[in-house]
């Protein structure tokens, strides 16, 4: 995880740069306000739904290992799951803890 992509939702960035600023030395805190696809998110953002992806290191994505028999869990670093793992959960709960629903892309 290096960040988020906000799917055209400027609304959300200051949400998200407050929600991800203790994670700042972990560089996962880059904000775009591009749109990625060809995600499981992307009904909900056809429906305005705010659904983000997470923008990640291509590290050896394309690699001849992708999505064989051999795209195995011992290719993925260690450190990245933990990191990745308390960082995506921190914000789950701390947008699951708001007073209001998050800004809906106009």
């Amino acid at each position: 995880m290096r960040g988020i992509y906000l799917q055209g939702n400027e609304a959300v960035k200051p949400i998200f740069e407050e929600m991800l600023a203790p994670y700042e030395y972990l560089d996962v805190n880059n904000l775009t306000i591009q749109n990625t696809n060809f995600t499981d998110h992307d009904v909900f953002d056809y429906y305005k739904i705010p659904g983000f992806q997470i923008i990640q290191d291509g590290l050896n994505y394309s690699t001849v290992t992708h999505h064989t028999n051999m795209d195995a869990l011992e290719y993925v670093p260690e450190r990245d799951m933990m990191i990745n793992a308390t960082v995506i959960t921190a914000l789950v709960y701390q947008i699951a803890e708001l007073n209001s629903r998050l800004p809906r892309e106009d």
